[in-house]
């Protein structure tokens, strides 16, 4: 079920000039599982994956807590702006990074707005590429923020 899956996203991680990729379908179709199996065949000495979650709350500070999630210790009692500095600097040896949950997101306009500023701040300072895994379909959303449509590949995953 996952090949063609695995073909657009090949696609979308080595020739697409897109920086996000949206992968929908219900729960328990496999979008984690995909995922996972990913990671694992990419992490390696060269590439690294991040993989969190879509955050419940508008709160920028606490989503980069999450992307930090292996340190996030040591990093708790930090401003938001020397987070952010140590974001990119991990960040910067990643291949790509894995959004799950994404229907989080859509809880609210604010939070859909806030999420895709910093993430497009994100992808600016270092052409990571993301993938966001959920189960509402994006299409819709992305029809309204023409400036986040062009630069995604959209994929809905159904059962075959």
């Amino acid at each position: 079920m996952f090949t063609d899956l695995k073909q657009s996203f090949e696609k979308f991680i080595n020739h697409s000039q897109a920086n996000f990729m949206f992968v929908d379908g219900s729960t328990g179709i496999g979008k984690t599982t995909f995922a996972k199996e990913l990671i694992r065949e990419l992490n390696s000495d060269e590439t690294s994956v991040i993989y969190t979650q879509a955050p419940y709350i508008d709160n920028e500070r606490e989503f980069i807590l999450s992307l930090l999630r292996e340190e996030m210790i040591f990093y708790k009692n930090m401003s938001k702006a020397d987070l952010k500095t140590i974001l990119l600097r991990k960040v910067s040896s990643c291949r790509f990074l894995v959004i799950d949950d994404s229907q989080n997101l859509l809880h609210s306009y604010r939070l859909w707005m806030n999420h895709f500023l910093f993430m497009s701040w994100l992808v600016n300072e270092t052409d990571i590429k993301i993938l966001y895994l959920g189960t509402i379909p994006f299409e819709h959303k992305l029809e309204e923020y023409d400036t986040i449509r062009r630069r995604s590949v959209i994929y809905n995953l159904t059962a075959s």
